[in-house]
């Protein structure tokens, strides 16, 4: 489906830090806001929501693992430094990444 291959796409690219809308659209042939609009109305969701949602299942699984250290996850899900993936998982969660760990 169009929404699990935009995630895996996203998935894919976080790690190098390319990915942005305009490359997806590039990738698939049309400008950004053909595809933002293809978003919503085919799925009702936005670029952003697909992102967050592909973070979550790349940073939950490694942060209950409980191997690797945060500032490899920070990296793996496409933030340029820890503190900007940990004001992001507060904002998502309520609570910090270590803090996370402590309550599972």
């Amino acid at each position: 489906t169009l929404k699990s291959e935009i995630k895996g796409w996203i998935r894919a690219a976080l790690p190098t830090g390319r990915y942005q809308l305009t490359r997806l659209a590039e990738r698939m042939h049309c400008d950004k806001r053909t595809l933002q609009r293809r978003l919503v109305r085919e799925l009702d969701e936005t670029f952003q929501s697909l992102l967050d949602e592909s973070r979550d299942e790349v940073v939950l699984p490694m942060l209950e693992s409980g191997v690797f250290p945060v500032s490899l996850i920070s990296t793996h899900a496409g933030f340029s430094n820890t503190g900007n993936f940990s004001r992001y998982f507060s904002h998502r969660f309520g609570c910090s990444p270590l803090a996370w760990c402590a309550q599972k």
